[in-house]
C-alpha cells in the first residue's frame, strides 16, 4: 500500500511587533498542546488550538541555540557560545546551570534546533555539529550524539559521522545533524544531509542500524574533490550545497506510526541572500521501509527549523511576514 501527503488547510499564528518570523528553534509539545519557538532571546509559547500567544519567556543567555519545554516549570536550553545547559522556569528564572566541558576535540553542541533535546531518567541527550572539514577528525574525536547526566554531571559522546564524510563536503549545511526520537521504543533516528541512508540508535544500548531512505528525486549527492586542508570560503560552501541534492529533517509521527524524511532538491545559486531548495517528503513505515513520497515545492526559508508534526498532521512553513507565522497542514492518505 502506498501513501501520500495531501494539502489540507492553512494555519496562522500572530506575531507581535518584536518577534521575527525568521528563527532557528521551534518545538511542538503534544503533552501541553503548545507550539513554541525561540526568537530574539525569547521563547514564544502558543496555544495551538486557539492560535494565541500564552507566554513569552525572556532568556538570559549569550547564544541560546536549542531548547525543549519539558513542562510549564522546566525548560532546558543549550547556550552554544557559553557551552552551558541551563534550566529555566516559565517566568524566565534560572533554576540551574551546567558547564558542558568538552572531552573530545570537536565537541558537538547544537547551533540550532533541528534535533530534539531529550530528557529521560535524569539523562539529557542532544545532537550537534561543527561547521567545517578537518583533516584530523576521526570516529573518536568528532562524534555527534552527547549525553549529560544531570546528577553526576558526566558527559559522554556516541556515534561518529557516517563514512561518506571521510570526503570533503564543504562543511556548513552538509554537516548539520538531523534526528528525531521515538519515545515508545527509546529510539533515535538520524538523517545525514549527504547520505541516502538513515540510522537508528537505541537509547540504552546505543546499538546502530542502517536503512535505505533515499528520495526518488535524488540520484546522487556529490562531495568536493579537494583536500580538507585547503580552506573554503562561505560562498563556495553555499554554492556547492544549493547546486547539489541533500537531505534534512527526519520526523517521527507517533499518531500514524510513520517517519517523514525531507529531501532537498538542487537549485540555481544566485548569491547567499534568498536562496532556497524545493523539498520532497519521503514516507517510511515503522520498519523504515519507503511507503510513499510527496513533492511539496519551495517552503519558507526557515523550513529546516520550523517543520513539525502533531495529531493533525505534518506542518510545513509557508512564506510568512512580520505579522504572522504561516503553515500548510499536510495529511497522510492512502494513495
Amino acid at each position: 500500500m502506498k501513501y501520500e501527503l495531501v494539502d489540507s488547510l492553512s494555519i496562522e499564528f500572530p506575531l507581535d511587533s518584536i518577534t521575527s518570523h525568521i528563527f532557528t528553534a521551534l518545538e511542538y509539545n503534544d503533552k501541553l498542546g503548545v507550539l513554541s519557538f525561540l526568537s530574539n532571546r525569547r521563547i514564544l509559547i502558543y496555544d495551538y488550538k486557539k492560535r494565541s500567544l500564552i507566554n513569552a519567556i525572556n532568556i538570559q543567555s549569550s547564544f541560546p541555540s536549542s531548547y525543549t519545554v519539558v513542562n510549564s516549570d522546566s525548560i532546558l536550553i543549550i547556550d552554544y557560545n557559553e557551552k552551558k545547559l541551563i534550566i529555566y522556569d516559565d517566568k524566565g528564572n534560572i533554576l540551574n546551570s551546567f558547564e558542558l566541558f568538552p572531552k573530545i576535540k570537536y565537541a558537538p553542541l547544537p547551533i540550532n534546533r533541528i534535533s530534539p533535546i531529550v530528557l529521560k531518567n535524569g539523562i539529557v541527550t542532544f545532537w550537534g555539529s561543527m561547521a567545517g572539514e578537518y583533516s584530523d577528525e576521526d570516529g573518536m574525536n568528532r562524534k555527534i550524539m552527547t549525553t549529560f547526566n544531570l546528577q553526576s554531571e558526566d558527559i559522554d559522546y556516541y556515534i561518529p559521522y557516517s563514512d561518506v564524510y571521510k570526503k570533503n563536503w564543504g562543511g556548513g549545511l552538509y554537516r548539520w545533524i538531523y534526528s528525531d526520537y521515538n519515545e515508545l521504543l527509546d529510539l533515535h533516528v538520524v538523517s545525514f544531509p549527504a547520505e541516502h541512508y538513515i540510522y537508528t540508535i537505541s537509547g540504552n544500548e546505543k546499538e546502530v542500524h542502517k536503512y535505505y531512505a533515499g528520495s526518488q528525486s535524488i540520484d546522487a549527492t556529490y562531495y568536493l574533490n579537494r583536500s580538507k586542508d585547503i580552506p573554503i570560503d562561505s560562498d563556495l560552501k553555499i554554492r556547492h550545497f544549493v547546486e547539489n541534492h541533500s537531505y534534512s529533517r527526519i520526523l517521527y509521527d507517533k499518531y500514524r506510526n510513520v517517519y517523514y524524511r525531507i529531501a532537498e532538491i538542487k537549485s540555481n545559486y544566485e548569491g547567499i541572500p534568498g536562496w532556497q531548495k524545493a523539498i520532497s517528503v519521503v514516507i517510511l513505515n515503522d520498519k523504515f521501509q519507503i511507503i510513499g513520497e510527496t513533492f511539496i515545492g519551495k517552503p519558507n526559508l526557515n523550513s529546516r527549523y520550523a517543520i513539525f508534526v502533531n495529531e493533525h498532521g505534518l506542518h510545513i512553513p509557508q512564506k510568512s511576514d512580520e505579522n504572522v507565522l504561516k503553515y500548510k497542514l499536510f495529511v497522510l492518505c492512502v494513495k
